[in-house]
């Protein structure tokens, strides 16, 4: 399965999901109803994560087991520490803190559809400069299954990797 690539393709891939502001904080899935429920999936005892249980999109669990196998056979010796998936929010870059209602167009974050997974946030955070302890090979592991790595972004984003490219 080859990951989507441009606001299209997304789109066609993870189907038109709508989040909403949450009056107690945070946002929630509202469109369409039972998303989550006929496109998620419970991953428990992954490839070197055994203690963890990660919420992710059906269509995305194939090609991250397959990342994490290889990361294990490859370079075990890169510890993950914190991982983080399913969260639906706008983008952190996004002009969509006057929507009430956030889509596509709106700038929706792949956390949101469970496509997008952050690992060692506190040691990969998001900025200028660049500023990473993720070996080569670990960063490969994921870019071979199809996903693309947050440190390429114009505001590098090392903790990130989403299944899709050009969104």
């Amino acid at each position: 399965m080859t990951a989507p690539h441009g606001l299209a393709e997304v789109r066609k891939f993870y189907g038109e999901v709508k989040i909403e502001r949450d009056p107690r904080g945070g946002w929630h899935i509202v469109s369409p109803r039972a998303w989550e429920a006929q496109n998620c999936e419970l991953l428990r005892g992954l490839p070197g994560l055994p203690h963890v249980n990660l919420f992710v999109h059906n269509k995305v669990a194939g090609p991250l087991v397959r990342a994490l196998t290889s990361w294990q056979a490859q370079c075990p010796e890169y510890q993950i520490e914190s991982i983080g998936c399913f969260n639906p929010r706008p983008k952190r870059t996004a002009s969509a803190d006057e929507h009430l209602i956030v889509g596509w167009d709106e700038g929706l974050s792949l956390h949101s559809v469970a496509a997008a997974i952050d690992f060692n946030a506190k040691r990969n955070p998001m900025r200028k400069p660049l500023t990473t302890d993720m070996p080569p090979l670990f960063v490969d592991c994921f870019v071979r299954e199809g996903f693309t790595w947050g440190a390429r972004f114009p505001t590098p984003d090392p903790q990130h990797f989403q299944f899709a490219s050009a969104y």
